[in-house]
């Protein structure tokens, strides 16, 4: 008698990103696809931000600045349209991206 599910979930089946907080007013940006990391977001008076990442999976996973500088625009993307979905504004479609 097998008890294990026929499929091992996998770290790619989960979504690309999820937002999280501390209950506090610090926010993070997950991203659970390799490379990992999670992103604390830093807020600026001019209503700007800034996402300082921590790895979870080893820099060489990473890539090189390019790579990582994309994850975290991309982190930044999903953290400003996730307040659009908060606001009751209609998101884009991005089901797939994300």
């Amino acid at each position: 008698m097998e008890l294990e599910p026929d499929t091992t979930p996998t770290w790619e089946g989960l979504p690309r990103f999820v937002l999280g907080d501390c209950g506090t007013d610090r926010f993070f940006v997950i991203h659970l696809h390799r490379p990992r990391f999670v992103g604390e977001v830093f807020e600026n008076e001019d209503d700007s931000f800034e996402i300082e990442p921590l790895w979870i999976d080893p820099a060489s996973e990473a890539g090189g600045t390019a790579e990582q500088e994309a994850l975290i625009r991309d982190a930044a993307e999903f953290y400003l349209e996730s307040f659009e979905w908060e606001r009751d504004e209609e998101p884009e479609d991005d089901r797939d991206r994300y």
